[in-house]
């Protein structure tokens, strides 16, 4: 009796095995983990390619050998590869897509990395992943390697990575392309992409960033937002499909395997692209991410008073503007302190409140912010954007932290490049903020200097006074999924002026 040759799922990743849907699986530990030879490089090409090997041997084309050396052979399997994963064990499916290695059908990607850049640093500034402040690509590799290893064969190949990866600059460099892997030109892979909206580990530019250019590259994919945090949505998290039909998680990942590895044709691909999680925990369906009928809509930051809270809406800004000003103390008081109530002027972060809204508006993209500051009294200095749902009118409940978002200001021009300032002079800085989709009824941008997660400058770790920032104009541009009713007579434009 002959055995029918099968598809294999593979789980790749620095711990774990996999089992699903009563496939026949393959784990593959990552290079220099428990199972695995070789050295940590966290996220570079070398580890890609030592990756993309476990799929080649599936196909046939390249060698693997048993404990005692002994050529093993992976005639089980047809070489239809299915590859998934949650966090780094995630990531890795990601690069090995981009290689477009032939016999990787689709990959399902948990929480996962797709640019380290991202993960580490933002626009400059040494960012950490989460409550994980120090992490950097030469603390994940001790980790992942293990003590022996890491203090022993091992330690050059870490100290290259704590020199190269730069916590001074924070700069965008060869170092950090060689781990950047929002590039789809070459995956042949189906996609689907699963990710919590409120992950501050691997944060949510991360699953948007590559849903993106799997769009431009019109990559087959299928995406799940779920409310919590860095993680799965759970194995009985249920969505109900237009059509009435109800399916939970785990069974809407065992459809998307057996179509893409079995060529069952369960018409998944005909369902609604997005499923996504609202705020009261119920999961709906979307055409896509962010929703299509997303537009720009530039909120004015505005105020008439030196020290009071400011104004966030459409209208355009009093002629009687002034310049606000705060100073850094972000490394003694706690965000949570500096968003708790905006309608109190703080001498350390300036406060810009919409009207409390008749309707819900929906934020579906990525929220960009516009600043002309200045700092007065240091060389350098950190900002950071943060955009709060204080809920509808009456509400006793803790504010929301909608997103947010960091920039080192010398790099204000191009994350590759620091560029020193001139204390006391006016600079325009841009950033996005990290990708959201939330409904709200009242939103604030409140913007500060220092945060525990960015590293400290220099500037922020001096005695004496912090950073003293002056502000003169901002707008802050969101994606709107409708007109967003912050003024009954002004529409609302879609670039900032």
């Amino acid at each position: 009796m002959r055995r029918r040759p099968q598809r294999a799922l593979l789980g790749v990743g620095v711990s774990g095995a996999l089992v699903l849907g009563g496939a026949p699986a393959a784990a593959g530990p990552a290079a220099a983990t428990p199972g695995s030879d070789g050295c940590p490089t966290s996220g570079d090409q070398a580890e890609t390619l030592g990756t993309r090997a476990v799929v080649d041997w599936l196909n046939g084309r390249a060698k693997g050998y048993d404990a005692n050396g002994v050529p093993v052979t992976a005639g089980w399997t047809t070489g239809a590869v299915g590859m998934t994963g949650v966090s780094y064990n995630g990531t890795l499916p990601n690069q090995v897509a981009t290689t477009g290695v032939p016999g990787l059908r689709t990959i399902v990607p948990v929480a996962a990395i797709s640019s380290w850049y991202d993960h580490y640093r933002a626009n400059g500034l040494v960012v950490a992943p989460g409550t994980f402040q120090g992490e950097d690509t030469d603390v994940l590799a001790r980790f992942t390697a293990g003590r022996a290893r890491a203090e022993g064969p091992c330690a050059d190949e870490i100290a290259e990575l704590t020199a190269e990866q730069d916590r001074v600059t924070g700069d965008y460099t060869p170092f950090w392309r060689d781990r950047d892997h929002l590039d789809a030109r070459n995956v042949r892979a189906s996609v689907f992409v699963v990710h919590g909206l409120n992950d501050w580990n691997v944060k949510t530019e991360h699953f948007a960033g590559w849903w993106d250019e799997l769009a431009r590259r019109d990559v087959p994919r299928k995406i799940w937002l779920h409310q919590g945090g860095h993680g799965g949505p759970g194995s009985t998290a249920s969505v109900t499909l237009p059509d009435g039909r109800t399916w939970i998680y785990k069974q809407t990942e065992n459809r998307w395997f057996d179509h893409w590895l079995w060529d069952v044709p369960n018409g998944i691909m005909d369902e609604p692209t997005a499923v996504l999680q609202r705020e009261d925990r119920a999961y709906t369906t979307y055409a896509n991410w962010p929703d299509p009928g997303a537009r720009d809509v530039a909120l004015k930051l505005a105020a008439t008073d030196a020290a009071a809270p400011g104004t966030l809406g459409t209208r355009r800004p009093p002629r009687s503007t002034v310049e606000q000003s705060f100073v850094d103390e972000g490394r003694t008081i706690h965000p949570d302190t500096l968003v708790a109530d905006p309608d109190t002027a703080s001498p350390h972060r300036l406060a810009y409140r919409s009207p409390v809204l008749t309707r819900d508006v929906r934020i579906s993209g990525r929220p960009e912010m516009r600043l002309r500051m200045a700092i007065d009294n240091k060389p350098d200095a950190n900002l950071t954007a943060y955009l709060v749902d204080y809920g509808p009118a009456g509400t006793t409940a803790a504010p929301t932290v909608v997103t947010r978002g960091w920039m080192d200001p010398q790099n204000r021009k191009d994350p590759s490049r620091t560029q020193p300032l001139r204390q006391g002079k006016l600079y325009d800085y841009r950033w996005t903020l990290e990708p959201k989709d939330h409904v709200s009824r009242r939103v604030t941008g409140s913007v500060w200097s220092s945060s525990p997660a960015i590293r400290s400058t220099p500037c922020c770790r001096s005695a004496g006074r912090g950073c003293a920032w002056r502000r003169t104009t901002a707008n802050c541009v969101s994606p709107w999924s409708e007109d967003g009713p912050f003024s009954d007579s002004e529409p609302p434009g879609r670039s900032a002026g």
